[in-house]
């Protein structure tokens, strides 16, 4: 159950009937078979049932490091549309981050209902990341600006994950991926929103916005939580330069915590950093 699990958490893609069968059987077994129970099989379990019910029919198209998975047998276009949007997404993260990505990254466009029904994803969300990246076929047909933001986002968390698998804090990770969706110099997303939020004074502490976003408790305000989060490292990158991102990384990856990763790049404790990165908001944003 250990080698499925981590195999599963990682992103790799049972994409026959068959792999998928096993895998469900192996972890039936070791439900059955385990003397005291394990902590997070019964999830997995339901994560391969669903997943299994949705994609048991897709096709899959393996290229330059990816697998795409989508419904339907003749739709190799769906998998052209996509790939060099995928393949320019990932050599963007990649070549900020300062690392290579070693294995295939998995993508699955759900038709229909499958997005929603395959994971547990937010109504919100236009894209997911959970181990594979999961998007909407409906997307695909959306101004190709909106879908590279969209594809940029998720790659980058694919990434990310990669490099520092499991160590990097939510506002970190969903800062890079905002981050990596527009050119270096655009305008900061949602920034009157966010500069209306820091003249309130109700913003999050970063530190509080450690776990996933989806798992804010309910009414939390996501788009600030977003907002935050790709302010703080656009400010990181602008006024300390993409290596500080690549750095911070690094040092996450190397089991530093986001406080501690953050001090060694700017040597500014956490409430200073979240000062200056308000202070930055306010000064560019509020005289337009």
């Amino acid at each position: 159950s250990n080698m499925l699990d981590a195999h599963l958490l990682n992103g790799q893609l049972y994409y026959s009937r068959e792999e998928f069968e096993l895998a469900r059987h192996h972890l039936r077994i070791a439900r059955q078979i385990a003397s005291t129970k394990i902590q997070g099989l019964d999830e997995l379990l339901q994560r391969v049932d669903k997943e299994f019910e949705v994609t048991r029919n897709y096709q899959t198209y393996e290229m330059e490091g990816f697998l795409v998975r989508y419904e339907g047998g003749a739709r190799p276009d769906l998998f052209y549309q996509v790939l060099p949007i995928l393949r320019d997404a990932r050599d963007r993260a990649t070549r900020v981050l300062e690392r290579s990505v070693h294995r295939p990254l998995t993508v699955i466009l759900y038709a229909g209902e499958g997005f929603r029904r395959a994971a547990d994803v937010p109504d919100w969300a236009a894209g997911f990341y959970d181990g594979k990246i999961r998007l909407r076929e409906a997307e695909l047909s959306a101004p190709t600006d909106y879908l590279t933001r969209i594809i940029r986002h998720e790659v980058a968390h694919a990434v990310m994950e990669e490099l520092a698998p499991r160590r990097v804090p939510a506002w970190i990770h969903e800062g890079v991926a905002k981050y990596m969706e527009i050119d270096r110099w655009d305008a900061l997303q949602d920034a009157a929103y966010l500069l209306q939020a820091i003249q309130a004074r109700r913003t999050f502490k970063l530190t509080d916005l450690e776990k996933p976003f989806a798992n804010l408790p309910p009414g939390s305000d996501v788009r600030l939580a977003y907002a935050q989060s790709a302010a703080a490292i656009r400010y990181l990158g602008i006024h300390h330069g993409d290596r500080a991102l690549s750095d911070l990384v690094a040092l996450l990856a190397a089991g530093r915590s986001g406080e501690k990763a953050i001090d060694s790049v700017t040597f500014y404790d956490m409430p200073t950093f979240q000062s200056r990165v308000q202070d930055w908001v306010v000064w560019e944003y509020a005289r337009k």
